[in-house]
């Protein structure tokens, strides 16, 4: 129940900074003015830094990609759970960063990739079963949860994914059984 509030939690904080960047990439370089223009500049301004100190402080890996599969935001937590630098990884294709396998090693097919599934079936997914081949090939277990982004005319503009590293809840279950 708290992981489903926190990562309700999340894709509000990404919605908010989703619909910054939008607002920015739409009206670039506004600065100063003392109209409408410069309180929307500075509330959006507050907004963002508010979600980036969240973003920044969860423990979840928090991802953010647009309609061509390219890395737009990629959090501290998201980088401490592939070994991959935020920096990095943001403006590269997410299956260069996030290799998903399954219980074989094998990696996933379009047909079991959760962001393939959100993108093109427009709803979100949840992969309980997932593994992670990190940067440095070692190999985790991933709870993933990934929703699309839809503009008003239902077109897809990305998705954003949130996930966990659950190895030693899985290992635990395993032992159980």
């Amino acid at each position: 129940m708290l992981y489903m509030l926190i990562i309700a939690g999340v894709f509000t904080v990404v919605a908010v900074t989703v619909v910054i960047i939008l607002a920015h990439k739409k009206h670039p370089g506004k600065t100063g003015g003392k109209g409408p223009e410069h309180v929307l500049e500075s509330d959006l301004r507050d907004e963002k830094i508010k979600s980036e100190i969240i973003l920044n402080a969860i423990e979840d890996g928090v991802i953010l990609i647009d309609d061509k599969r390219t890395i737009q935001l990629f959090n501290p937590a998201a980088g401490t759970i592939t070994g991959w630098d935020p920096k990095e990884a943001t403006g590269i294709d997410y299956k260069s960063v996030l290799t998903l396998i399954n219980a074989k090693g094998e990696p996933y097919p379009p047909e079991k990739d959760p962001f393939n599934i959100a993108m093109t079936g427009k709803h979100t997914v949840k992969d309980n079963e997932a593994n992670l081949s990190t940067r440095s090939k070692t190999v985790l277990s991933l709870s993933i949860t990934v929703s699309p982004l839809m503009d008003t005319n239902n077109n897809i503009r990305g998705a954003v994914a949130v996930f966990r590293d659950v190895s030693e809840e899985r290992k635990e279950g395993q032992q159980r059984a």
